[in-house]
């Protein structure tokens, strides 16, 4: 069984508190780090319910208003050059130049893109949205089905030239599950030659079952959130330590999220540490995981200890929570602020 949680003054207290998180953060500023993952844009369509039709059994809405994010690879690598000095985002999108403008604008300047277009590649995700902010439905609009061979060839020799083109602090994998990668992509990588290695992979509606984390045998770090671990596992019920531990190898480390009840993290030599959620109200989930794992994956890079990264990580999805899609991302001054008052009130977000 678990044990009890700590309180936040107590974790804070054990974890060096503020200038500990101070020190951390400032110690990944110089890093150079490649993003790898899936292009995706999320629309929110705002609408307001109708009366269901009389002649048939559906939902009907009034279109109210819309907004466009650039998600996906493009929410985690924006928080990562947040942080960090220097990150290039290695994806594949469509010929799209509504998306092109859209990503342009939400890439911060020390972030560099490098996709390859093509037919097959951005992934669009419409979610429809009432005035309670609560989602009614989500429209999925991608290129589903075979890519073919050519096309594949082509995509995984664009991923190689950017892995292979400089010597990077740190390769973040962030596998939404939509085609980016495969198994072709996969089998060419020396990850093991590579200086630190963060993997994601996330399980959704659109690749449910198909996309785990044990398809990666390398890599240090791995964020993924209890569901996708259990999944991983092949363990439905099981207690959370002992679904961590049949994930955790061959990684060192292996962090949790666990939405209301906080996240949980163990390593080979570090560990286990459990944190209760920070927050208590949810406006958002959306881009609450890419927070974690955006800030999680640099810390670990540079040797931060693990109850330290568990805690700013579960911190860093706590204040995401609070956003609407990703309206922004992530800042270093944000989470500042988000930890100093919890020093100050000994808890979270009511």
């Amino acid at each position: 069984m678990t044990s009890k949680q700590p309180s936040i003054p107590e974790i804070l207290q054990q974890i060096g508190g503020v200038p500990a998180i101070e020190a951390a953060l400032e110690s990944i500023t110089e890093l150079k780090v490649l993003v790898i993952g899936d292009a995706i844009i999320d629309e929110y369509r705002y609408v307001v319910p109708l009366s269901r039709p009389p002649k048939e059994n559906c939902l009907c809405v009034h279109s109210k208003d819309r907004e466009d994010f650039a998600g996906g690879v493009f929410a985690t690598a924006a928080t990562v050059a947040n942080f960090c000095g220097q990150v290039t985002v290695c994806t594949w999108m469509g010929p799209d130049r509504n998306a092109e403008r859209l990503v342009d604008r939400a890439l911060p300047q020390n972030c560099v893109l490098k996709a390859k277009v093509g037919d097959w590649g951005t992934t669009y995700k419409k979610r429809y949205i009432d005035a309670f902010n609560r989602k009614l439905f989500e429209v999925y609009a991608w290129g589903e089905g075979s890519m073919t061979r050519k096309a594949r060839d082509e995509l995984d020799d664009h991923i190689l030239a950017v892995l292979t083109s400089e010597k990077w602090d740190l390769v973040v994998i962030n596998d939404f599950g939509h085609g980016f990668l495969a198994d072709t992509t996969l089998a060419r990588w020396e990850l093991a030659d590579l200086k630190y290695v963060a993997i994601n992979t996330q399980t959704n509606s659109g690749n449910f079952g198909f996309n785990l984390i044990s398809q990666y045998t390398d890599g240090q770090f791995v964020c993924i959130d209890e569901p996708e671990a259990r999944l991983a596992a092949s363990d439905q019920f099981g207690p959370i330590e002992k679904i961590a531990f049949k994930v955790l190898s061959p990684h060192e480390n292996i962090l949790i999220t666990r939405g209301r009840l906080g996240c949980y993290a163990v390593g080979e030599v570090e560990g286990p540490f459990e944190y209760p959620a920070f927050v208590h109200s949810v406006v958002d989930t959306v881009g609450a995981g890419d927070a974690a794992f955006s800030v999680a994956s640099p810390l670990a890079a540079v040797g931060t200890p693990l109850g330290l990264v568990a805690f700013i990580a579960n911190a860093a999805g706590a204040v995401e929570t609070q956003v609407v899609g990703h309206r922004r991302y992530l800042t270093p001054e944000v989470l500042m602020d988000f930890v100093r008052m919890m020093e100050t009130t000994g808890d979270g977000i009511a």
